[in-house]
């Protein structure tokens, strides 16, 4: 059986080409390799090749139709079962048939893993080279191709006749690419053949006889070893050499293989524009586009390898977190165009700031890197200030002239530091960085190193919280204002920690929320509540984080409760802050519309101290409104208690009912209700408890 019209033995393309295939003139496989056809399930005979190939260099091309390739170099996408991969190959057109003869483009062996090959997947040698010379040898002399092979590679028979000799040179010669030479054991060039004739400044004929060495200098360090080895039986030897000349540098693939007892034949291809093409994938894979500095992941391998050799080095590297300030303002008010040049001028200062050993990188967003290298922490610490300088200098894009200013973390690594660990601590700088005021740098200290180990600390306890059952739930009474009786109560959660006593909600549930916890809080709360409800009275409210009103579990979750305790709904008040109604307001209503619909009774916390709450009241189901503790502080003071007596008119006219909550004092109390307030609750009223006998009693 053969291969096609040139003739192949079809065991031998098998073999020779695992990755081959051939293509009829309706796009439809006619032969597929062995180790393609395992490697991605369309490459079939019979199926179309565009379901499972597609051309990546040079674009726009196809492997048929009217804008089919007829020959030449080519990059090809093959979709496979694990992912995208790329082959390079020869496309030589054969009659009605299309030929790709190439082989899989790694650069890495670890690739082989992730695609699902082997080294048992390839052929021994380069067998785009190896066939085109086959394909050649065939047509000019009509010999067998497994004959010319095998004294291609043994090359150790003495040609008779002289004409033999002539005819299998040339077949050698013009099936390459660029350029051919035999060399006789001393490098004298015996013959030269480029792949186009005028190329060359000197003719074939004025070289004949010359040194190749001499000839091509850039061939000289390298070219006498591997031509050496060649005689001595080695069978190919293959070279990459990069020639330097007045213009552009240009990259060379070489062959040496022994032709004669002592000649050999040198064959030369140019890889130059696959080589700045796999430089420029390479560079797009390890370095932000918009920028071009190096992004997240080679930033992340930098500081690897500086942490992995900090004790030999002797030197703590420095790790810079820059975010800028007021990013945003721009993007919002000049547009992403005026942004993006924010970020390139901004990129260049960093870039032109630090020494050219320090690694500078953008993250993501308005977030930038830099890693100093073996400076330490004041080494750092100065770099930072002088980057505060250089950010914060006016930019000019086109006609707009902004600026912006910069917050930045600094840390220097210890030697119990990972990559993980030291970016966490560049993040804690730098948010303590923005929270101090913003545009200024802060050091992650011992502090708060002992911080960040509390919070690990925390966190890892907070996790068992739940299982262990340390939640405590205490009530806070809320009362008449004008009778004292029980109106209802607030339910506040408390965490009893084995080691650091009972804890305030605010130590610990800014970390659940973070943990995403806060569902299971709640509903261990809300659980509670509702058990304790039946013999405390009144109203039972429970307070709901920002996020949990959009939950997709949350209605079920109270409907569960409520039946599971046999607790009607109107007893039950669940309380909102204003975020809570922002980041999805239509999610928030649809939401609250069914919490009413199982009768339950919905509070807005905190009113006044948000900015959404006056346009959208009107619009949402609640029944009450609880104000801020803030506007109390100044009650009974001249002029001081309209926004408390407006707050009160609004709950009115809206037919809410309003608490007024942080109440401390006979005084405020005696306000309030001279103000039209019924019900409150703080400190003087009662505080939290976890409601022994006699609080439930005197209630």
């Amino acid at each position: 059986m053969t291969a096609g019209g040139v003739g192949l033995p079809a065991r031998l393309v098998q073999r020779a080409f695992p990755f081959h295939f051939t293509v009829d003139r309706h796009g439809r496989f006619v032969q597929v390799g062995p180790s393609l056809s395992r490697l991605c399930p369309d490459a079939v005979v019979g199926a179309r090749v565009d379901r499972a190939v597609t051309t990546t260099s040079p674009p726009g091309v196809l492997l048929f139709g009217p804008t089919q390739v007829e020959t030449g170099l080519m990059l090809l996408t093959v979709r496979t079962t694990e992912r995208d991969l790329l082959l390079r190959g020869e496309v030589v057109v054969d009659g009605e048939l299309l030929w790709f003869l190439g082989s899989p483009w790694l650069t890495d062996l670890a690739d082989l893993g992730a695609l699902g090959l082997t080294l048992a997947d390839f052929a021994d040698h380069d067998p785009v080279t190896d066939l085109l010379l086959l394909l050649q040898a065939q047509r000019s002399a009509q010999a067998d191709v497994e004959d010319l092979v095998e004294r291609m590679r043994a090359a150790a028979v003495d040609r008779a006749r002289a004409s033999e000799q002539e005819r299998r040179l040339a077949a050698e010669l013009h099936a390459l690419p660029d350029l051919a030479l035999r060399l006789a054991a001393d490098g004298t060039l015996l013959a030269v053949r480029p792949a186009r004739e005028g190329e060359m400044a000197t003719t074939s004929r004025e070289l004949t006889g010359r040194s190749a060495y001499e000839a091509f200098p850039w061939l000289a360090g390298e070219l006498p070893g591997a031509v050496a080895r060649a005689l001595e039986g080695h069978h190919v030897q293959q070279l990459t050499v990069r020639a330097d000349g007045t213009g552009q540098a240009r990259h060379y693939e070489v062959r040496v293989v022994r032709s004669e007892a002592d000649q050999v034949l040198v064959l030369v291809r140019d890889v130059s524009e696959v080589r700045v093409m796999q430089e420029q994938l390479q560079h797009r894979a390890f370095h932000d586009p918009l920028t071009g500095l190096a992004n997240r992941s080679l930033f992340a391998d930098r500081v690897d390898h500086a942490l992995s050799s900090m004790v030999r080095a002797g030197a703590s590297p420095t790790l810079l977190l820059v975010d800028l300030d007021g990013f945003k303002h721009v993007n919002d008010v000049h547009g992403h165009l005026v942004g993006d040049a924010v970020l390139s001028a901004v990129a260049r200062r960093l870039s032109g700031t630090v020494r050219p050993q320090d690694t500078v990188a953008r993250l993501g967003g308005d977030e930038f890197a830099v890693l100093v290298d073996d400076g330490g922490l004041e080494a750092g610490e100065q770099l930072a200030r002088r980057l505060l300088d250089r950010v914060g200098r006016p930019v000019r894009a086109g006609d707009v002239v902004t600026s912006v200013s910069a917050s930045i973390g600094v840390v220097c690594a210890q030697p119990d530091d990972d990559l993980v660990s030291l970016l966490r601590h560049g993040d804690t700088a730098l948010y303590a960085a923005k929270a101090a005021g913003k545009n200024r740098t802060t050091t992650y200290d011992d502090a708060m190193r002992r911080r960040a180990q509390d919070r690990t600390t925390l966190e890892s306890d907070l996790r068992t919280a739940l299982d262990e059952d340390e939640l405590r739930v205490h009530y806070q009474p809320i009362r008449d204002l004008g009778t004292g009786a029980l109106y209802g109560w607030e339910a506040l959660v408390r965490w009893a920690h084995p080691a650091l006593g009972l804890l305030a909600p605010e130590v610990f549930l800014p970390l659940a929320e973070e943990m995403g916890l806060m569902p299971q809080v709640t509903g261990h709360v809300l659980r509670r509540a509702a058990a304790d409800a039946g013999r405390l009275g009144g109203l039972m409210h429970v307070n709901l984080s920002p996020s949990q009103l959009v939950e997709p579990a949350l209605v079920g979750l109270v409907d569960q409760v409520l039946r599971s305790h046999r607790l009607p709904g109107g007893r039950l008040v669940l309380e909102l802050v204003e975020s809570a109604l922002t980041s999805d307001p239509d999610e928030a209503s649809a939401a609250m519309q069914l919490l009413r619909e199982l009768d339950v009774g919905l509070s807005l916390d905190d009113f006044g101290t948000g900015f959404s709450s006056l346009s959208r009241l009107h619009a949402l189901p609640f029944t009450e409104l609880k104000l801020d503790r803030s506007f109390l502080t100044s009650l009974g003071e001249q002029g001081r208690d309209a926004v408390a007596e407006a707050v009160l008119s609004l709950g009115g006219a809206l037919g809410l009912t309003v608490v007024a909550e942080g109440i401390e004092s006979q005084s405020q109390a005696e306000r309030l209700r001279q103000l039209g307030c019924r019900f409150g609750q703080g400190f003087y009223l009662g505080r939290p408890s976890d409601v022994p006998g006699d609080l439930v009693s005197g209630a």
